[in-house]
């Protein structure tokens, strides 16, 4: 009875490793690389934005609606308001 059961847990034992040992390769593989000197412009060029998604910072943005309307006549140019309702990203 006690070969038995030593066997049983022997048994558990291995299945219990061999699940631990395939859930630590998975969570292995999914973790993040890291960044090291060697790869910080890899890293560099992958964070920082492209000139095209910073285009919107070369764009003259006054402060207050007040100040548009002023720089619109003067200019004697049309001003745009975009207003809305809600969360900015839709998210009601």
């Amino acid at each position: 009875m006690l070969a038995v059961l030593a066997l049983a847990l022997a048994t558990l034992q291995s299945a219990d490793d061999a699940d631990w040992k395939r859930e630590r390769e998975a969570a292995l593989a999914l973790r993040a690389p890291v960044a090291t000197l060697s790869t910080l412009d890899e890293w560099r060029a992958t964070i920082l934005p492209t000139p095209e998604e910073s285009a919107w910072s070369a764009i003259p943005w006054l402060a207050s609606f007040a100040d548009g309307i002023r720089r619109a006549d003067a200019d004697r140019k049309p001003l745009l308001l975009w207003a809305m309702n809600g969360h900015p990203l839709g998210c009601t």
